[in-house]
């Protein structure tokens, strides 16, 4: 298994990415905040959208810090990630 030097927390903002995701799918409308509109909710999807991209560098930075990776390979996979070359779910 890879990483582990920080307890794999780059999940941690995985997960809180999924959990506001679903919070905006299970009410698009957002009746719980009276004055949310449209692009308040664009707004929300794309801050969930840049702690999947902030956990996935993590997870690089990680991975280097367990020994899994060296550091040209991290500094590219972060290039990479930023670029928008890899996927973010």
């Amino acid at each position: 298994m890879s990483g582990g030097h920080f307890d794999y927390k780059y999940f941690q903002l995985q997960f809180l990415a999924e959990e506001l995701e679903e919070e905006l799918d299970s009410d698009e409308e957002m009746s719980w905040h009276e004055d949310c509109y449209d692009k308040d909710i664009k707004l929300f999807r794309n801050y969930a959208k840049e702690l999947k991209i902030m956990s996935r560098i993590f997870k690089e930075i990680e991975w280097y810090f367990s020994g899994d990776t060296g550091i040209e390979e991290m500094k590219e996979n972060i290039a990479q990630i930023k670029a928008g070359k890899t996927e973010i779910d």
